[in-house]
């Protein structure tokens, strides 16, 4: 941005060097942090000069906008000064190079003295205006312009879906000021989604300091942390939660946004069945209110789960209009033009793409490999984006990532084998979890189950830990140690354990730490009960069912992926196919797709069952698909259901063809 001389109104001649002073000014403070850089204040100025040199030559508007296209500047801050060394008045504005447009002002005054703040305030009201944050930030003469930066540009990389690197501007932010509630809120939203996770410091912050929020952000505030808080809440309170937002701020785009990566994330887990659909109405309204997500932020998510969605649904002509801005933050590769690549079946492109995958970045390369899985793709395309992660990973964490890829790409495919293979260099507790699980709930192997159920028992079976810290990593243990047991019949400890697992949770000193724990081990222990009861034939078996699927079906804070097979398979023992079906169709979207191997051969076959073809048809070709490579050991299996899934197209063909002559 260039930043022009500003007029100097007064009769004091003593102003007269903030007519460039001001330039160089702020030419400090705008050094890109926040989202405004000033162009080099000597370059400017030269250009300056020359614009007024000729007979026609006038210190307006053309010669401003002359100087910005010299120094390549898209933005032109001009401004005047006025008053008195006791008293000045600095006013701004913001204009677009390429239009003139006006697109903010700023003004501030005070004793001259004082003109560093002065140069502080202004500074900032640029910053926030520019941001499009003037409204919500309700003090910025309290805001320290360090923490005001850092916000900003957390809110910039926010837009564009940098969940981790918005997280640590937010904290920087923090780290200055404790208090700034804005930044707080922020944090919590990018930790929502970063890898490395959220310690809660954003909702802690956030919440302390929610008077010093506007009313619309305090609103925004409850939809993020739900309408229980400090308590927890479902997945469909917050779903809720997120339709009244929208309904009490209707010309708020983050309140549209946040209710449409609900519906594109959790709305089919709660058994929402047009989840997708909801989920781009909403972030359409998002997009329409607030253009900056088009202009300035490519990657924005709003854009992306668009686009993601209108791929699956083969939409070429909403993939062909946002190709061009979506895949534009895209650095190596990236999975979006690969993916609109896909739609338009251009092998051209997509071979020119696989020959850039060993530039790409992680994020692209993992973005392949879960679009792969998720939309039914060939999954030699997977396997080529795990091969890129493998060749680039250059520290422990890139290698960790690979090496969880090649399990998810290994156990979708119905390679158990090389999923265990995958696992032995991946930390302790993913090799825990996916050793059990892979058993329970993907066709994984029931060797390496058995030797981490056993491995588990030791501190599983232990007296409970009065250390807080680690009571939920021992409930966790329990849990999966006694759903192993419990599958293979060993029942000896599963009623000491279902008393434990509900016992109350009062070491924690953090509430919300200790409300999870106590969700998941009351969830657990419904999960043995109910399975434990049915296979004994229990009376009073089919009710315990019931009610853990209406617990289940809002998606409580204690639930984890593979509950809705497990009820799904209770469901059906006690003969209720299609609440049985409903269950493993209610699965959350666009995360890690776990266990969805097995969720779509039991969908293809419940919906059979049911007497829903088209959807059996659906589950099993994408259930195909991703085995089209499977371990000798699973390929029987695999043959099977390829020929189950032959005669339900014959049979519906067949159907079809007898309506068509019935007509």
């Amino acid at each position: 941005m260039a930043v022009l001389p500003f007029r100097v109104s007064s009769g004091d001649s003593a102003l007269s060097y903030l007519r460039e002073g001001f330039v160089d000014l702020l030419a400090v403070q705008l050094t890109g942090e926040g989202g405004l850089r000033a162009a080099e204040p000597r370059t400017v100025l030269e250009a300056w000069r020359r614009a007024l040199v000729g007979p026609r030559a006038e210190p307006g508007l053309r010669a401003g906008v002359d100087v910005a296209r010299q120094v390549g500047a898209g933005r032109i801050v001009e401004g005047a000064i006025t008053g008195t060394q006791h008293h000045v008045v600095v006013s701004a504005s913001m204009l677009e190079t390429a239009s003139g447009k006006s697109v903010g002002m700023a003004s501030v005054e005070g004793p001259l003295e004082n003109l560093g703040e002065l140069v502080n305030r202004l500074t900032a009201e640029l910053l926030a205006t520019q941001a499009g944050e003037r409204q919500r930030l309700k003090d910025l003469s309290a805001l320290s312009l360090p923490a005001l930066r850092a916000y900003l540009d957390g809110q910039a990389v926010l837009r564009q879906g940098r969940w981790d690197a918005a997280a640590q501007r937010f904290h920087a932010a923090l780290d200055v000021d404790s208090t700034f509630a804005q930044a707080a809120v922020g944090l919590a939203e990018a930790a929502e989604w970063a890898a490395a996770g959220g310690d809660g410091r954003g909702e802690r912050l956030a919440w302390a300091y929610r008077d010093r929020l506007s009313p619309s952000d305090r609103e925004l505030l409850l939809v993020h942390l739900g309408p229980h808080y400090p308590g927890l809440s479902t997945q469909a309170d917050m779903i809720a939660a997120a339709e009244r937002g929208v309904k009490a701020m209707p010309s708020q785009p983050g309140a549209w946004f946040r209710l449409g990566d609900r519906y594109y994330h959790w709305g089919a887990a709660i058994g929402l069945s047009h989840a997708r659909q909801l989920a781009a109405t909403a972030f359409r309204h998002a997009i329409e209110l607030d253009s900056s997500i088009t202009r300035n932020a490519p990657k924005a998510e709003p854009l992306t789960h668009l686009f993601q969605i209108a791929a699956i649904e083969g939409d070429t002509a909403t993939v062909r209009r946002l190709s061009p801005p979506v895949p534009a933050a895209d650095s190596g590769p990236g999975s979006f033009p690969w993916r609109a690549a896909w739609v338009f079946h251009d092998s051209s492109a997509i071979e020119a793409i696989h020959a850039r995958f060993a530039g790409g970045n992680v994020n692209g390369l993992e973005g392949v490999m879960t679009r792969t899985i998720e939309d039914g793709l060939p999954m030699d395309e997977a396997e080529r984006a795990v091969a890129a992660l493998e060749a680039r990973a250059t520290n422990q964490q890139e290698q960790n990532r690979a090496q969880h890829a090649r399990y998810m790409v290994a156990i979708s495919g119905g390679r158990p084998r090389e999923a265990v293979a995958a696992l032995r260099d991946l930390n302790p507790g993913t090799r825990f979890y996916h050793g059990i699980t892979g058993e329970l709930y993907w066709d994984g192997d029931a060797a390496l189950a058995r030797a981490t159920a056993h491995a588990g028992a030791v501190r599983a079976d232990a007296p409970l830990t009065p250390v807080p810290r680690e009571l939920g990593d021992q409930f966790w243990q329990m849990c999966w140690v006694e759903r192993w047991r419990v599958a293979h019949g060993e029942l000896g400890m599963v009623g000491k354990t279902i008393a434990r697992l509900r016992s109350p949770v009062t070491l924690w000193q953090d509430v919300a730490d200790s409300a999870r724990t106590s969700e998941f081990g009351t969830l657990c222990a419904d999960v043995l009960e109910a399975t434990v009861a049915t296979l004994e034939h229990r009376p009073g078996a089919a009710l315990l069912v019931t009610r853990l699927n209406d617990r289940l079906r809002p998606v409580p804070p204690g639930w984890t992926d593979g509950d809705n097979l497990a009820v799904a398979r209770l469901l059906e023992a006690h003969g209720n196919v299609a609440e049985a079906l409903g269950a493993v169709r209610r699965r959350r979207f666009d995360l890690v797709p776990v266990f969805l191997s097995t969720y779509l051969r039991e969908e293809g076959r419940l919906a059979a069952l049911a007497g829903d073809t088209t959807g059996a048809i659906a589950a099993y070709r994408h259930f195909v698909t991703l085995q089209s490579h499977p371990e000798p050991a699973r390929a029987a299996r695999v043959e099977q259901i390829k020929s189950e899934l032959g005669r339900l197209m014959r049979a519906e063909k067949s159907s079809s063809t007898a309506r068509s002559l019935g007509r």
